[in-house]
C-alpha cells in the first residue's frame, strides 16, 4: 500500500491557507485545495479527505502532491490540457 507523504505547515502557510480556506471573494476551487492541504497537514489520509470533503481521493492526493511541489502559489495554477485552445469557432458561440 502506498502511503502519502506527511505536510509540515510552517506558520505562515499554515495562516494563508486558513484564509483562503475561509474567504467568500476566492474560487471555490482554491477554498478546496488549501482546505486538502490543512486536512493533509492534519495527518488525515487521502481516503480520509476525500470522504469528508466529497470529492475524489486521487484529487486530494494530486493536490497534495502540488502543495509539495510548488507551496501554496501551486494551488492557483491548474495545469496545462492538451489540444488546440479553443475559438469562438469551435466554442459553439454565435457571433452574429
Amino acid at each position: 500500500m502506498r502511503v502519502a507523504k506527511p505536510i509540515q505547515l510552517s506558520s505562515d502557510d499554515n495562516r494563508r491557507l486558513r484564509v483562503l480556506s475561509k474567504r467568500k471573494r476566492v474560487e471555490a476551487r482554491v477554498q478546496i485545495r488549501s482546505r486538502i492541504v490543512l486536512l493533509a497537514a492534519a495527518g488525515m489520509t487521502d481516503k480520509d479527505i476525500a470522504q469528508k470533503l466529497d470529492i475524489g481521493r486521487r484529487v486530494a492526493a494530486r493536490w497534495r502532491a502540488r502543495f509539495l511541489a510548488a507551496g501554496v502559489d501551486g494551488l492557483f495554477q491548474d495545469a496545462t490540457r492538451p489540444g488546440r485552445p479553443r475559438t469562438a469557432r469551435n466554442a459553439g458561440v454565435a457571433l452574429f
